[in-house]
């Protein structure tokens, strides 16, 4: 069911403090992956401990729910520990945060939030078999209205955690003919905080893959086999599982242009629907020149056509990226996240590829970027969809970077539309599910005053209408900053925010402001 500021009002507060209990089947796996890693080779793992802290003076604590409420003063303080691990087999890296956050005039709850990214790769044959695992936990903010810029003032709020393993076979026979397997299994929890957020169901889901390509030299080919099964915990009718066999031929006209066609057949089924069909497409790529690549595939099925287009330039001042995708999706496998590439940690990275071939070396020069000019590596604000049908969902992204000596902007615009699928024949279409159309563009500037100090100021807009039922929003909001190195491993920060929301939802006239200064250390 789609998220909505009215079906929250409703609700009966929850508990102000929610941690997070681990998953343990996944969890536990991912820790016996670690730990025989570890027996092979002691590891070098550099340990970067920081702590940021924060003082927030605002004058609506309740901004984040859609509603005009009391002044106060925001303490936040988050202790992290990032870590990055590298044996002969293992390859252990991610960030711990916890976010602490206390109201000194008690206007809202005060909690404690975590967060967490942590991936890890373990060969078991080299160059055969290995395994990943992956446990994320974020923060994000339970109004689908809100961009990311409220969430410090944000008093609903989803503690959202993802655990994946899956181990996989690669094998190159020739250096133009492989084969691959993959089976990876990953369950999220939902854990809610603040007055009237509406619980969510667990899910999991479990994707299998198997595939056969021949590199086109001139003549390609490939065979797919999929597997893919999505729902909700405790919600058995909720399934939905895919089957799909595809091939393709395809045909190199030269070193740039590579043209193909796709056919094959599907199964799809649901608790209320089985459908059987064939479908067909083409596929299209375009390389010009080693720092431009177009990949572009589209297909018909019985539910009508989909699509993903993806288009990356860099230069190593510039950095952009177009994508365009139409998929039929069950969102009981999302953790809150469209398009991939689209931070601008991931442009700054496209722009260091050539400098920095390696690939460890340049995230540790990305970061050292971001911190050293106080940049916000803020990905697209639309995030929080959420749906226990089967939906068609469509997104449109664009955004690129500049980076100079003095000066770094980035702009980014994505457009979200998701609609339920009638022929799934789910009683929860007609009765919750709503078509919903977001719109969000952001644009970040910085600029070095001096070796030490940096101006960062972030603009975001986002609308979000629900057409059905004639349901809309709009928000504003201006963040502007000065930074100042004080030491090689310590920072301050002062500035302050505008945050304006006009919607038919919830209140009239809900706004924000609030100055803030904050302090840094990497130990």
């Amino acid at each position: 069911m789609a998220t909505t500021l009215h079906e929250r009002e409703t609700l009966p507060p929850k508990s102000p403090l929610r941690v997070f209990t681990p998953l343990p089947s996944v969890v536990a796996m991912a820790c016996a992956l670690t730990a025989c890693g570890l027996q092979a080779r002691t590891l070098d793992s550099p340990v970067v401990v920081s702590v940021d802290t924060m003082l927030t003076y605002t004058t609506n604590t309740a901004y984040g729910s859609g509603k005009n409420g009391d002044a106060d003063f925001l303490v936040l303080v988050s202790p992290a520990i990032n870590f990055e691990a590298q044996s002969t087999r293992l390859h252990l890296e991610g960030k711990v945060e916890l976010d602490s956050f206390s109201y000194l005039q008690h206007t809202q709850p005060s909690r404690v939030l975590p967060q967490a990214d942590i991936k890890s790769n373990l060969m078991l044959v080299e160059r055969l078999a290995g395994v990943d695992a992956a446990l994320v936990t974020r923060r994000t903010t339970a109004n689908s209205f809100a961009s990311q810029g409220s969430d410090l003032t944000s008093s609903n709020i989803y503690t959202t955690t993802q655990a994946r393993i899956s181990p996989y076979i690669e094998h190159e026979f020739t250096p133009f003919v492989s084969m691959a397997a993959r089976s990876e299994v990953s369950k999220t929890h939902f854990e809610a905080v603040g007055n009237g957020v509406i619980e969510r169901p667990n899910a999991t889901s479990i994707t299998n893959t198997v595939e056969l390509v021949r590199k086109p030299a001139p003549v390609g080919a490939g065979l797919q086999y999929t597997h893919d099964s999505s729902g909700y915990d405790n919600k058995p009718r909720s399934n939905l599982t895919r089957d799909a066999a595809r091939g393709n031929v395809s045909y190199a006209l030269s070193d740039q242009w590579v043209l193909g066609a796709i056919g094959g057949g599907e199964k799809i089924q649901t608790d209320f629907s089985h459908r059987s069909d064939g479908f067909g497409g083409g596929l299209l790529r375009w390389r010009p020149t080693e720092r431009t690549d177009l990949n572009a595939l589209a297909e018909h099925h019985f539910y009508g056509p989909t699509w993903d287009v993806s288009l990356t330039h860099r230069t190593p001042t510039f950095a952009a990226l177009v994508r365009l995708q139409r998929i039929v999706e069950s969102s009981a496998n999302s953790i809150g996240e469209l398009s991939s590439g689209s931070s601008l940690s991931a442009l700054l990275d496209a722009m260091l590829t050539t400098r920095y071939p390696d690939a460890v070396q340049r995230a540790q020069v990305v970061n050292d970027a971001i911190a050293g000019r106080g940049l916000t590596d803020s990905a697209d604000s639309v995030q929080d969809y959420y749906s226990l049908s089967v939906d068609m969902q469509q997104t449109a992204t664009v955004r690129f970077a500049m980076m100079g000596k003095r000066n770094t902007i980035s702009v980014g615009y994505t457009l979200f539309k998701t609609s339920p699928e009638r022929w799934a024949q789910d009683p929860l279409v007609s009765i919750l599910e709503q078509p919903n159309h977001q719109h969000a563009f952001d644009i970040q500037y910085n600029h070095q005053l001096t070796g030490s100090t940096s101006f960062d100021a972030i603009a975001r807009w986002s609308r979000t209408t629900t057409p059905g039922l004639d349901r809309y929003s709009v928000e504003k909001s201006l963040t502007a900053a000065f930074n100042l190195k004080l030491s090689p491993k310590t920072a301050a920060t002062l500035g302050g925010r505008r945050q304006l929301l006009d919607s038919n939802v919830v209140e009239k006239g809900v706004n924000e402001s609030a100055v803030f200064v904050g302090l840094s250390h990497r130990f």
